[in-house]
């Protein structure tokens, strides 16, 4: 697969290649230790080499062999982003279509502490070598390899035709990378987006686009807020009347299609971490189980029924709920629990779940969310054997919560403090909410999860963060352009070194280089919004 020998590049080098300004998110560090010289690539039969055998590595193979397809047609139609210049970038070693892969560890699962790191090294002498110590790790070094690629046009050749004229014609477009080595590792282990399936259903397609441009940009985490109050799209066959609050019979997800945006996530790195927000959010769940909602007669606004904790009925459908999610959606360590934006004043309306208070002796609508939200906790910790997450509204309100539950700071960034201070786990998603039109990438990207007073300690409970895009104005025809390339700035803030992100004074090249990456989205089919003046340069 490699062809070593010298071809002389035409002209003089480039003024001297930046592989770290390339690529999206900036990688920890860049060395150049052999100067200008490049391989050119073959990239039509793209060869990802790994040699560990043996069924435990089945696994690994299956997801290498899954990204040597997708690089070998991705990596062109990124490089594409770029301006073609002529002739050879540097020096040119030889040709070369093989990335040999070394992994230490065969583990395909996905959790909190699955390592992304990687070292890419592209030397004269050994060609392309990705190291990892998991197989994550190597798809995080493929996307950095595919974002390297150089293309330029071909020299010009003069051919005489039959009749003696002369024509022009140029060779096609060649493809080189450099040699250099690059070290990365992801400042935070949880870098998302959040879908909401609810207030409009969004195709396979759309939510197949979303995990490419996630991939695309490093990220590990699709949150899927699946059900709220307007549908419920998952066609659950625990609780098959639920999905009668799908807005037609169409729009539903069923098992094939759940484990389809599993496994394709899954391939890229990514885990999905589902949502079915209770106790507030859930009208959907009393279209096809009525007898599971509290009784409101007050209350006129659909958005603030809520499911009625106090009947074994609704405490049966959660669980067998939770347990098909955890097992058809892939989740391996996290669920989210919701828990936002509950109106306990439906509770005191309800004359049934008054009587219910009186028997059990419990004075308010908060002592009854408290009992509900440790089920909720002993189902997960106990019964799932996973961690949950939910809206700081449960923190906020100091319901009971089990020590490891995680809690999603949407409101202030401000509220981060309250949470650590209180030694609970956090993810931040309150300044990237994609809904606000008005918000320029640059206040996504300058938001840094770690902007609070408080120790060392206090900082290593910040997991990470998610961009949120709400559907209530959002479909199939805008939603990838509200997210991309927001979503963009939240990755590499997410991702790479807060010695960077933070470095005002070296983001003179920010914007140049964030249009190159949204360059690349479009390019490889993802209808991301421009955020200056200009074109790509394929357009």
């Amino acid at each position: 697969a490699v062809m070593l020998g010298f071809v002389p590049s035409s002209g003089q080098s480039d003024q001297f290649y930046d592989a770290a300004s390339a690529v999206w998110p900036r990688p920890l560090s860049t060395e150049y230790p052999e100067g200008d010289w490049f391989w050119r690539l073959h990239l039509q039969s793209l060869q990802v080499v790994f040699d560990k055998r043996g069924p435990h590595w089945d696994a690994v193979h299956e997801i290498l062999a899954q990204a040597a397809n997708r690089y070998s047609a991705v990596t062109p139609i990124a490089a594409s982003a770029k301006q073609e210049k002529e002739g050879a970038p540097g020096r040119v070693i030889g040709i070369t279509s093989q990335i040999t892969v070394l992994i230490s560890n065969h583990s395909t699962s996905l959790n909190l502490a699955t390592p992304e790191n990687y070292v890419l090294d592209i030397t004269r002498s050994n060609g392309i070598t990705i190291s990892a110590h998991t197989v994550f790790g190597v798809l995080r070094g493929l996307e950095t390899f595919s974002q390297l690629v150089e293309p330029r046009t071909g020299s010009k050749i003069r051919e005489i035709l039959g009749d003696g004229r002369f024509q022009d014609k140029v060779e096609a477009t060649r493809f080189y990378v450099p040699c250099v080595k690059i070290a990365d590792a992801p400042a935070f282990p949880y870098r998302g987006v959040m879908i909401d399936t609810s207030r409009h259903f969004l195709p396979m397609k759309t939510i197949e686009s979303v995990l490419d441009a996630m991939e695309a940009n490093k990220m590990n985490i699709l949150h899927w807020h699946v059900s709220d109050d307007q549908s419920f799209p998952f066609a659950s066959q625990s609780n098959p009347k639920l999905s009668q609050a799908a807005y037609s019979p169409q729009c539903v997800y069923t098992h094939a299609d759940v484990r389809r945006i599993s496994q394709l996530a899954l391939f890229r790195g990514i885990r999905i971490i589902p949502e079915f927000d209770t106790p507030g959010h859930s009208a959907s769940f009393g279209v096809g189980y009525p007898e599971v909602l509290a009784v409101c007669p007050h209350i006129s606004t659909p958005d603030h029924y809520m499911i009625n904790p106090t009947k074994p009925a609704t405490l049966d459908l959660v669980t067998s709920l939770l347990e098909e999610a955890a097992r058809t959606f892939g989740a391996t360590d996290l669920i989210h629990l919701g828990g936002d934006e509950v109106d306990p004043r439906c509770l005191e309306d309800s004359s049934e779940v008054q009587e219910y208070m009186e028997r059990h002796s419990i004075t308010d609508a908060m002592g009854l969310l408290a009992d509900y939200q440790k089920f909720l906790d002993d189902l997960v910790t106990s019964r799932l054997h996973m961690t949950g997450i939910v809206w700081q509204e449960v923190f906020d309100s100091d319901l009971p919560m089990h020590p490891d539950t995680i809690v999603d700071v949407w409101q202030n960034q401000d509220d981060v403090a309250r949470v650590v201070t209180n030694a609970r786990r956090v993810v931040l998603s309150s300044c990237w909410y994609l809904d606000h039109l008005g918000t320029d990438w640059r206040s996504m990207y300058y938001c840094d999860p770690l902007d609070f007073p408080g120790s060392e300690q206090g900082k290593d409970l910040v997991l990470g963060g998610h961009s949120s895009m709400w559907g209530e104005h959002v479909d199939e025809t805008n939603a990838l352009s509200r997210i991309w390339p927001r979503s963009s700035a939240v990755a590499e803030r997410l991702w790479s070194s807060p010695d960077y992100t933070n470095a005002k004074q070296a983001h003179g090249d920010l914007e140049d280089r964030l249009h190159l990456q949204r360059c690349r989205l479009v390019a490889r089919g993802i209808d991301a919004s421009p955020i200056r003046p200009g074109l790509c340069s394929f357009q």
